[in-house]
């Protein structure tokens, strides 16, 4: 059974303000992605975890780290995280599960790491993937690009990712999207997406963080 550090970030979480309550339906959606599903009962870890569709794999939390097991054992992930802010979305033929985790509060900063479970230990976060092809679209002093995973394509070759700059007073351009179709076997960039093609391209798959957008994104022009 292999082992990896874990590191568990602070316990603060600061609330967003909504400016309308989300219906009974949209309650259910993952905060990222609509079919994601959180690894926590409110700030407790959910008991059975999340299972992959194979229903041969689970990615799941307890009051000491994240793990994942797998046909071949128990692995820890070394992941950065706040209780309770950490979601999973699994790729339809389970060979890999898109973790989104927040390491401070709602606002951020939240990376996303995506985990195969052929080898678990061989993790890696999309962060240097997403920054190097959406940098342009980041004005923000001192603050980092939020990132999320929302979906995946039928064959889990391609996983879609939000990038989003921080939704606070301190960014120019505060909570302005963009999306990123990412290859995970290349690990590149096969396409962006604005706002507007977000929007209306991923309408079906996008989560609770998108149901009622930040000012800056409801004005911003598209490129």
């Amino acid at each position: 059974m292999k082992r990896l550090k874990f590191t568990m970030g602070a316990l603060l979480i600061p609330l967003i303000c909504i400016a309308a309550p989300l219906n009974e339906e949209a309650s259910s959606f993952g905060t990222w992605g609509r079919a994601s599903e959180s690894l926590y009962q409110g700030l407790e870890p959910r008991s059975k975890g999340v299972v992959a569709p194979d229903a041969l794999s689970t990615v799941y939390s307890t009051h000491d780290g994240l793990f994942i097991r797998t046909s071949d054992g128990e692995v820890t992930l070394p992941v950065v995280l706040t209780p309770g802010l950490a979601e999973a979305v699994w790729a339809p033929t389970s060979k890999f599960v898109a973790l989104t985790v927040s390491d401070g509060g709602v606002v951020g900063t939240w990376d996303t790491y995506l985990v195969p479970t052929g080898d678990p230990s061989n993790l890696f976060s999309v962060r240097g993937i997403v920054t190097n092809a959406a940098k342009d679209i980041f004005k923000c002093n001192g603050e980092i690009l939020n990132i999320g995973a929302i979906g995946w394509d039928k064959h889990s070759d391609i996983v879609k990712v939000i990038a989003e700059v921080p939704p606070h007073s301190t960014c120019e351009d505060m909570g302005k999207i963009e999306g990123l179709v990412i290859n995970v076997r290349t690990r590149t960039v096969q396409r962006r997406l604005n706002r507007k093609e977000v929007l209306e391209q991923w309408r079906d798959i996008l989560g609770r963080r998108f149901m009622i957008l930040p000012p800056h994104s409801r004005t911003q022009p598209d490129a």
